[in-house]
């Protein structure tokens, strides 16, 4: 208490910096040079010891001249080329003398994340060649039931300036690789368009079959008149790129109407050469705190970079203060230079750095800087954004169930002394309203109703055996024991697969898998109305859209951050989607899908093609607007951050985030309508698809 009132009144006195500007301008430091400065040394760093050290020494600065000094010794073993000076005392800059290569950082979104391998990747890149790797790839797939046991033929045109290889592959049961043929053994390298063709037989077991045309190492080449039976989406690229997906990082593709080979346009594959940063221009940041830096965001070198070192697992430890500042400093550079959406959440994230930082400052142990970094989080506006770790407990709930309904907290599921449609007024001696809105505080959500949803969940939740008292509507105060898990208490409803009315089938894709829904197609085939729930997370592949198309249609568009340059200037998207093939049988019956706020991610991705190509009504209320390819990584202390590294856009280009899938017919659940039982969106559904 003593340190902390003699650091006040020090500095009211103006006798030293304020230690959160310290820290803010070496958060900012440190995500240019880890990101950006494309020396050995920063590529090599253990970045999270490096962060935890520098902390001390950054706080302790008494001046920006002193603060200065710090940062630059601090971070001149990793970045030798970095200075730090006061602003306004800008030093001379002297160009430095040009070698073969020019050395850059390339994030496709951004590497080093954690899980299965993923599609993000970060690596320094050279000059002299392009920045691809290996060979890029333009390829489209489609089901393999349909030619079970019979042959496949693909054909297509290409013309080459470099290698091109055409390829097939036949995906078995279990993913074990049948037919293989990518034309190792004859290369294509002419420069004008000629056919070719693969054929292989199709295993009985066969699930799915991939094909497409590759460009190996540097160079262009150019696909047109693609035919496989029994269909390809956009042979002819006259509809761009759409339902064909491009892969390979340091590849682009693009349609083109220079000498096509049939139609208007071709694809043109072609490795990229990187448009680098300059070495004799630094980056020149103001850091705050009265210092600035310059960067240089490209070196000069003799030789081409070695590949950074893999990224070092963090193991959970007690976490020191110097270790939580540190964690909150990795964090918020992640999302300053790589998150997507800044564009369209409008968010001060600045201001949410500071406030991380003071609260990080002062919190007593583990789970009050879990708070402090799910605030943070919450301020992207992100659905996917949330952050985890193993010292929180368990979450159980008493044997209830509640929802937000008419601007109340209903009670839907009665247990513990409550009756279905009870009304819940105050929660621990707070109205309902309130204590909702300071638990989404700590929520990050893109839309109100992702986010009440998971209020009104951890309202409820709690360590198993807890207590808490409520307010009820004509039963005054309740006290409830928390004795069931979180994820085993939810509403009724009917059976995975169930006949509803006569000729009326019902189908719940938040609970019904792959071998279940293939079981039940002659029972949906032979519907009159099939009623879809989507109001949670499908465990189900695209298949159910399949067996509602009569042709070809792609999934929304994905694009993945291409950034050279930090703080998300001049930031790129590479593009691509999926397409999803007719199948067998054509389901003819009316078809509406149920959804509401609850719905994210691969949820939206169903219904979004569904939404677009008008495939069913659209019942219930609009879903949480928040999807892509989540990109993970892990903070001093075991913390486990989950995020959207993506932008993910509507069909037709316009927003998805923050917007969702909107019904059709808009239903809403009703006070009267939980009391008398009634699940009144799936009541709206069966009228329509009666």
């Amino acid at each position: 208490m003593l340190r902390r009132l003699l650091y006040v009144l020090v500095l009211a006195a103006g006798l030293r910096a304020d230690p959160i500007d310290n820290l803010i301008a070496f958060t900012r430091l440190l995500g240019y040079v880890r990101y950006f400065h494309p020396s050995d040394q920063a590529a090599a760093a253990d970045w999270e010891k490096f962060a935890i050290e520098a902390v001390p020494v950054v706080e302790t600065a008494r001046t920006p001249a002193e603060l200065a000094e710090a940062l630059e010794n601090r971070f001149r073993p990793v970045a030798p080329s970095v200075r730090v000076y006061r602003t306004g005392q800008r030093p001379s800059w002297a160009a430095p003398a040009p070698k073969p290569h020019v050395i850059a950082w390339r994030h496709f979104g951004v590497g080093g994340g954690e899980g299965p391998p993923s599609i993000y990747s970060s690596r320094r890149v050279s000059s002299l060649g392009t920045s691809a790797q290996g060979f890029g790839n333009v390829m489209q797939s489609i089901d393999a039931t349909p030619l079970r046991g019979k042959r496949v033929r693909f054909r297509a045109a290409v013309r080459a300036e470099g290698q091109a290889q055409l390829w097939l592959r036949v995906d078995r049961k279990g993913r074990a690789m049948g037919f293989f043929d990518n034309m190792q053994d004859r290369p294509i390298r002419s420069a004008e368009w000629e056919e070719y063709a693969i054929e292989g037989p199709v295993a009985e077991d066969a699930e799915s079959i991939y094909f497409g045309m590759m460009l190996i190492g540097e160079g262009k080449a150019w696909l047109d008149a693609v035919e496989l039976s029994p269909a390809v989406v956009n042979p002819d690229f006259e509809a761009g790129l759409g339902g064909w997906l491009v892969a390979g990082d340091g590849y682009t593709a693009v349609p083109t109407r220079d000498r096509p080979r049939r139609g208007r346009q071709s694809v043109e594959l072609r490795s990229v050469k990187p448009l680098l940063p300059d070495p004799a221009q630094p980056y020149e940041a103001d850091l705050g705190a009265g210092v600035s830096a310059l960067v240089p965001l490209a070196l000069y070198s003799d030789v081409a970079p070695l590949a950074p070192s893999p990224s070092r697992p963090v193991a959970p430890s007690l976490l020191s203060r110097p270790a939580r500042l540190a964690a909150v400093a990795l964090a918020w550079n992640v999302f300053q230079h790589f998150y997507p959406y800044f564009d369209v959440v409008g968010t001060n994230w600045p201001s949410a750095l500071r406030r991380a930082l003071q609260s990080a400052s002062t919190d007593p142990d583990e789970l009050a800087f879990l708070a402090t970094l799910r605030r943070l989080v919450a301020e992207l506006q992100d659905g996917h954004g949330n952050v985890f770790h193993p010292s929180e407990p368990a979450p159980f709930v008493p044997s209830i169930v509640w929802s937000w309904i008419e601007n109340q907290l209903v009670v839907t599921v009665g247990g513990s002394g409550l009756q279905r449609g009870d009304i819940v007024g105050q929660v621990n001696r707070r109205p309902a309203a309130a204590a909702l809105a300071e638990r989404e505080l700590y929520i990050s959500g893109a839309t109100p109703q992702w986010k009440r949803y998971h209020a009104v969940r951890v309202l409820l939740a709690g360590p198993q055996d807890s207590e808490l008292t409520v307010e009820v509507a004509g039963r005054g105060s309740v006290t409830l024991r928390r004795t069931v898990p979180l994820n085993e208490m939810r509403e009724p409803r009917p059976d995975k697969v169930a006949e509803l009315r006569p000729g009326i089938t019902y189908v719940d894709l938040d609970r019904v898998n792959d071998q279940e829904f293939n079981a039940a197609l002659p029972r949906l085939e032979a519907s009159k109305g099939i009623v879809f729930d989507l109001r949670g997370y499908p465990r189900v592949t695209p298949a159910t859209i399949a067996h509602l198309l009569d042709q070809a249609v792609t999934c929304a568009q994905w694009h993945i951050p291409v950034v050279l340059y930090p703080d998300r200037r001049n930031m790129t998207f590479n593009f691509s989607n999926w397409p999803v093939q007719p199948k067998a049988p054509r389901l003819r019956g009316k078809v509406a899908f149920l959804t509401d706020g609850r719905a994210i991610s691969y949820a939206e991705t169903y219904l979004g093609i569904i939404e677009h190509y008008k495939l069913a009504a659209i019942v219930g209320e609009p879903t949480a607007g928040t999807n892509g390819n989540v990109n993970p990584f892990t903070l001093p202390g075991g913390y486990r951050v989950s995020w959207t590294g993506m932008k993910v856009l509507k069909h037709d280009g316009s927003a998805h985030h923050g917007v969702g899938i909107q019904p059709t017919v808009r239903v809403s659940r009703t006070v009267r309508g939980v009391r008398e039982g009634r699940d009144e969106v799936l009541e709206a559904a069966i009228k329509l698809v009666e």
